[in-house]
């Protein structure tokens, strides 16, 4: 057997939690040649930095920025639809589907993940909200990387952000 590992890039590696860089390590090999074929992008939202990184196909850094995660600490849904339980960000391997969101997140662009057979779909990444009243403590958490346990739940990335995401990659 082959352990096959891709390295970091040089210019993230400091910026990046041990776990995220073993997740990239492992998932870049096994994910490039469909990410190359079909031009998606890879991302990996690191938890103990409150990061996102965007990487090319190639594996090259695309961009990051820092992230607001949700309330509670954990890794794992429970309660199945059960919001106040679900107020932590979850952990795992997700292919993500771009999707126009409602008025709700200003008919801008979401990301979900669901299982079709069992009959849900979450959104699990979107523009922060600012419409709040935690909203300053949102942006300082995007402008710094602190205190970033904010959200129900999901990961929110600043607008800008989010919106360059959904407009570079509108095919996928």
């Amino acid at each position: 057997t082959e352990v096959v590992m891709a390295k970091v890039p040089t210019s993230v590696e400091p910026k990046m939690s041990k776990g995220a860089k073993q997740a990239f390590g492992v998932l870049m090999p096994a994910l490039q040649k469909e990410m190359k074929e079909q031009n998606k992008y890879f991302t990996i939202v690191d938890k103990p930095t409150s990061t996102m990184f965007v990487f090319n196909p190639d594996g090259t850094l695309m961009d990051s920025s820092f992230v607001v995660l949700g309330k509670a600490m954990g890794d794992f849904y429970v309660g199945q639809t059960d919001f106040a339980k679900n107020r932590n960000t979850a952990a795992g391997l997700f292919k993500a589907t771009a999707e126009k969101g409602s008025g709700t997140y200003d008919g801008k662009t979401v990301y979900t993940y669901g299982n079709e057979a069992e009959g849900w779909n979450a959104v699990f990444m979107h523009r922060v909200y600012l419409k709040e009243s935690d909203a300053q403590a949102r942006r300082d958490a995007l402008a710094t990387g602190k205190n970033t346990r904010l959200s129900h739940g999901c990961v929110n990335g600043a607008n800008d952000f989010m919106d360059k995401r959904s407009e570079e990659h509108t095919s996928e």
